[in-house]
């Protein structure tokens, strides 16, 4: 039993790490709240100015930037559109994390 919770535990700092990757590219285009990020990137992106919009929520933001979610291969692309980086080198920059290729 010992394995899997030390399996667990390098699993959940990778996504800690992953996490923190996302929330430092946010910051290198917006150094503002999450909100105001979904916000600006809302107008901004994918056109529109509903609050509502359903390109991520802020709830989902929250969960992928503590390491709580490993975001979807469609919510990479999104966030990538979002960050207005390669989603190529966005994938890459996650699997030198998940496999430790840093």
């Amino acid at each position: 039993m010992p394995k899997r919770i030390e399996r667990d535990k390098e699993y959940n700092d990778k996504l800690r790490k992953i996490g923190m990757l996302f929330q430092k590219k946010r910051w290198s285009i917006s150094n503002g709240s999450r909100e105001s990020f979904i916000e600006d990137r809302n107008e901004l992106i994918f056109n529109t100015d509903d609050e509502n919009a359903d390109w991520i929520s802020l709830r989902y933001l929250i969960n992928i930037e503590t390491g709580k979610n490993l975001p979807s291969i469609e919510m990479l692309i999104k966030l990538s559109i979002a960050l207005e980086v390669d989603p190529v080198e966005l994938f890459n920059d996650i699997y030198k994390i998940l496999y430790d290729k840093e």
